[in-house]
């Protein structure tokens, strides 16, 4: 295997994880989704309004879900480019291609990290970092769940005083 080779898988893993980490708010919709579904499930409503409760959240989680496939597959594809045009240049079929070396897993663990290294352009208004805005929106915007987690966490304290 040539050095154009390893570049080559390192540009592919680089571009995979810059797009997917360009894009990190699909990723956050999901977790919101999820969590929002989670809470209406433990809603004491009369089951009709549940169910439709549910199904409304079902629909958003699974526009989610489509999302973040959508986005996998996007970035696959582009990701693909590199070693498709270096398969192309030196005309080398893809089953010669050995991604088990040690070189090659080197390339693409050095292609997969770089971009979480890369400080992010935007700049956040708040003291809070993008997961921690997540983690409270998660918690505060889901009135049931918040409701649920709050009696556990008092029953707790009681057991301990």
């Amino acid at each position: 295997m040539t050095a154009y080779y390893y570049l080559a898988l390192f540009l592919s893993f680089f571009l995979i994880f810059q797009i997917l980490r360009h894009r990190s708010e699909v990723f956050f919709r999901l977790a919101e989704n999820s969590v929002a579904l989670l809470d209406k499930l433990l809603a004491q409503t009369d089951e009709d309004a549940k169910i439709k409760l549910i199904e409304k959240s079902n629909k958003l989680l699974m526009r989610s879900v489509a999302e973040v496939t959508l986005l996998f597959i996007i970035a696959l594809a582009i990701g693909a480019v590199p070693v498709a045009v270096y398969i192309l240049i030196t005309n080398t079929a893809f089953q010669s291609l050995n991604f088990l070396s040690f070189y090659s897993i080197l390339a693409i663990s050095a292609g997969a990290t770089l971009p979480f290294l890369i400080p992010s352009r935007k700049k956040s208004t708040s003291g809070y970092s993008d997961l921690s805005k997540l983690l409270h929106r998660m918690a505060l915007n889901n009135y049931h769940l918040s409701e649920k987690l709050f009696r556990k966490e008092k029953k707790r304290l009681k057991k301990r005083n």
